[in-house]
């Protein structure tokens, strides 16, 4: 089934009152996200098993399936559009990064469709419309911000360092990734106590792993998705 597919499921199980400012995890099928997900094995959450989880993105309005707006902090090539074609090397998706920049991208649920292994969602079922709403303009406010934020290539490798050596040089104000927006956004929108991981984390530091293990929110896992189970006791 599709991504969109998927999600209406959890939009008929839960209602789709709880779907706008969810958080959307998926892998890409290319091999700087292959790489991404190899490098959290080093993380603690699954030592030694490469994560599931190479992106994730924020419903950013009312539920309408596909057409359902998105944002994320990604890549995209000159024309806005998500470069998953199987055959683009991560040479490419990095020159792209540096030509346009990468950053906070406005789109449709649409784009994630295809090329794509879906993997999961979570929300707070605790929030109500007008907090929901909250977070959509917080995405919109990261997505507009002047100067813009763009997309923490550098951040991919002190992360790397991190979780190796347990210290790392200091996160760029400007710069995010996927998940970092993720939990910009919820910060944000409704306070430093939002926080999917605890304050003690910069949120330049969120890791898609960092979300999707939290023990905030509600887990919808998608149907026969492989993803490592959370080994408490590694350190």
């Amino acid at each position: 089934m599709k991504l969109s597919e998927l999600i209406q499921t959890i939009a008929d199980r839960d209602g789709a009152d709880v779907l706008p400012g969810a958080a959307v995890f998926l892998t890409q099928h290319r091999a700087i996200d292959d790489a991404i997900c190899k490098g959290m094995a080093f993380a603690k959450y699954h030592p030694g098993r490469a994560s599931a989880i190479s992106h994730c993105v924020v419903l950013g309005g009312p539920w309408q399936g596909e057409k359902t707006p998105i944002y994320d902090c990604t890549i995209r090539d000159g024309k806005n559009h998500v470069m998953n074609d199987l055959d683009v090397t991560t040479v490419e998706v990095l020159q792209a990064g540096l030509w346009h920049a990468g950053g906070v991208y406005e789109g449709v649920l649409a784009d994630y469709d295809q090329r794509i292994t879906p993997i999961g969602i979570k929300y707070l079922p605790e929030l109500d419309a007008a907090e929901r709403q909250k977070l959509i303009d917080a995405a919109i406010a990261l997505h507009q911000a002047d100067p813009p934020y763009h997309y923490d290539i550098p951040g991919l490798v002190r992360e790397l360092a991190k979780m190796l050596f347990k210290k790392a040089p200091p996160p760029n104000k400007r710069l995010l990734y996927c998940s970092s927006f993720i939990e910009a956004v919820y910060r944000n929108a409704l306070g430093e106590g939002a926080s999917w991981v605890g304050t003690d984390v910069e949120t330049a530091d969120v890791t898609p792993d960092d979300l999707w293990y939290s023990s905030v929110g509600v887990t919808c896992r998608f149907p026969g998705v492989d993803i490592p189970e959370y080994d408490s006791g590694a350190k």
